[in-house]
């Protein structure tokens, strides 16, 4: 588990820069039917070189499989392709506002958010696809 000492710090960086992250847990939870530990995920994934320190997800395929310990790969696709069976995708959202742009990954099916692990993100709300990554078990 994250050293108890640096929670505070573990949490504001998966909070501001960990919605990739938070959506290959997202369907590593639903490929595996099991509750996954944030803190043990991103201790692993870092260690294995998945994600750097600001939770920015270099290799994505590595992550899932860390989290589900079956081998999976990642690949980024336009905002319209439509998955094959099997297929997970993460979508990510552009909002431009006052200048600048800001953008969020969430988990979809179909185009349909699942789950925002924002709660409720200006960026989904107000803004659009832009692209997807896919996620395929190997």
């Amino acid at each position: 588990m994250a050293e108890k000492k640096a929670l505070q710090r573990f949490c504001g960086r998966i909070g501001s820069d960990g919605c990739y992250f938070l959506s290959v847990v997202y369907w590593a939870e639903v490929e595996t039917g099991k509750k996954i530990d944030v803190l043990d995920a991103y201790e692993n994934a870092l260690a294995a070189g998945a994600i750097d320190e600001a939770c920015f997800v270099l290799d994505a395929g590595k992550l899932a499989s860390l989290l589900t310990g079956e081998r999976w790969e990642a690949r980024h696709e336009s905002a319209d392709y439509v998955c094959r069976d099997g297929e997970r995708e993460i979508t990510r959202f552009e909002n431009r506002s006052g200048g600048n742009l800001y953008s969020h990954f969430v988990p979809t099916e179909n185009g349909k958010v699942l789950w925002d692990p924002l709660g409720d993100s200006v960026t989904v709300r107000d803004g659009s696809p832009a692209s997807k990554r896919i996620l395929w078990r190997v």
